[in-house]
């Protein structure tokens, strides 16, 4: 059995899922979104902000063993949104609660406003994601 090779970097995974979740976002605002289809985008967005979680703890962990942990701790503080808003999201998608979803990803959106989307290549990238979300839950 051959080894799994992960050839992108945790920080160009970082910046791709950011990307992603901005473009989502940009069209998530649309007003025509039923409540499955914001559910989905919701469930998208929690996955690629896990994903990102993930990455954070490979960096620090990293830099943990070289003995840099001021550098790991100050790295975890500016990162610190990415857990708080992914245990939101992550509510609102236990209570199917769609009403209030809208101002935290607003304030995601504002949050992420530097962060550019993608101009193509993810269109409905997000649809279905709320049933893969609920499969692993």
């Amino acid at each position: 059995m051959s080894r799994v090779v992960n050839t992108e970097s945790p920080s160009a995974l970082r910046k791709r899922l950011l990307r992603e979740i901005a473009t989502v976002l940009q069209e998530g605002r649309h007003p025509d979104l039923s409540a499955d289809q914001l559910l989905d985008v919701m469930a998208f967005i929690l996955m690629a902000l896990k994903k990102i979680h993930e990455s954070l703890e490979q960096t620090t962990t990293a830099w943990e063993k070289r003995g840099y942990w001021l550098k790991a701790d100050r790295f975890r503080l500016e990162w610190l949104w990415v857990g708080q808003t992914a245990q939101r999201i992550e509510q609102l998608l236990t209570d199917e609660d769609v009403e209030n979803a809208l101002p935290v990803l607003a304030a995601l959106a504002s949050a992420m406003k530097d962060v550019q989307p993608k101009k193509r290549g993810v269109k409905d990238v997000w649809r279905g994601a709320y049933d893969r979300w609920h499969k692993q839950a």
